[in-house]
């Protein structure tokens, strides 16, 4: 299966390590973003709360967007693989996008209280 079609398409069906190799290819890019679009630290100012404070979020939240998009192609790949519906994962993807969402709130909530 050509590698675009892996995560764009929501069609086809893919075996173990298809589905193992596109998962740890998202992974890796998405360290990548995630760590590339942190402002650089000081190692004395990493874990002090107005380091925390002064990131934007919602930026990093706008990149996970397409990776979101991305696994669940992956991901309904592999559930057809097993015959079964890609439906089975829009409750699995509302639920791990409710608790980033929650996390999220909680840890704005932590550390723009301590400021």
């Amino acid at each position: 299966m050509p590698i675009l079609s892996l995560f764009l398409s929501l069609d086809g069906r893919i075996g173990r390590l298809q589905y193992f190799l596109g998962w740890l290819v998202l992974l890796i890019a998405a360290f990548v973003i995630a760590f590339s679009a942190l402002p650089p630290l000081r190692s004395e100012d990493f874990l002090s709360p107005s380091a925390f404070a002064n990131r934007t979020p919602s930026i990093g939240f706008l990149f996970a967007l397409p990776f979101y998009y991305f696994h669940f192609a992956v991901a309904i790949k592999r559930a057809h693989d097993f015959g079964r519906s890609g439906w089975w994962l829009v409750a699995w993807m509302l639920a791990s996008t409710a608790a980033l969402i929650l996390e999220h709130r909680t840890f704005n909530r932590m550390h723009t209280s301590s400021l």
